[in-house]
């Protein structure tokens, strides 16, 4: 559970590092996301390629 900081009572300076620090962890789970897919395309490839593209050399 995310506690939410009053900004009647919590300075500024807290929301925003409160705030960039969500952009932050939002941010590498988006990149870890993409990267699991790009690792992923690339094993494939790495199978196709060791098959000759299903081609015989």
């Amino acid at each position: 559970m995310t506690t939410r900081l009053n900004p009647q009572t919590t300075p500024r300076h807290e929301l925003r590092a409160k705030k960039a620090r969500r952009n932050r962890e939002a941010a590498l789970a988006a990149f870890t996301g993409k990267k699991a897919e790009i690792d992923e395309m690339l094993a494939r490839l790495q199978t196709l390629s060791d098959d000759h593209f299903g081609f015989d050399p």
